[in-house]
């Protein structure tokens, strides 16, 4: 995975409490951040940045919750569609390049499953989707 991103000239880093940890779920917390990466290279790449971004940042909010964000310098959405995005089928892409299931996922995965929340925000460089967790989900 990592190469695709050097081949992009997408520079990912990573700022976490090397303390953190988060217990159960780990395959499906890993397919959503792999969907936030996924949309946030898309976005770059569309966009013709010959020097793309994307930030991870994870750390406790509280005793029982941590919190992972995920932003790019990708451009981020049109405002009037960022409420819509984790809706099935909904896709900023341009026709035939996405299936809009990739988020309306993350988002049933983190809400349903893991008893989480998530949500995106744009920023002056692009997008920041925000995860909230419980530190032990059973």
């Amino acid at each position: 995975v990592a190469q695709s991103y050097e081949s992009s000239n997408i520079k990912i880093s990573v700022i976490c409490d090397p303390q953190l940890q988060c217990f159960g779920f780990e395959r499906e917390l890993m397919q959503v951040l792999l969907v936030c990466f996924g949309n946030s290279k898309d976005a770059i790449e569309e966009r013709g940045l010959g020097d793309g971004k994307i930030t991870v940042v994870g750390k406790q909010i509280s005793d029982e919750k941590i919190s992972i964000t995920v932003s790019d310098n990708g451009g981020g959405v049109k405002d009037e569609m960022l409420y819509d995005i984790f809706n099935p089928f909904f896709t900023t892409k341009e026709e035939g390049k996405g299936s809009g299931i990739g988020l309306y996922m993350s988002k049933q995965i983190i809400e349903q499953g893991m008893k989480g929340a998530i949500s995106a925000a744009n920023t002056a460089d692009g997008l920041c989707v925000t995860i909230e967790i419980p530190k032990n989900i059973a």
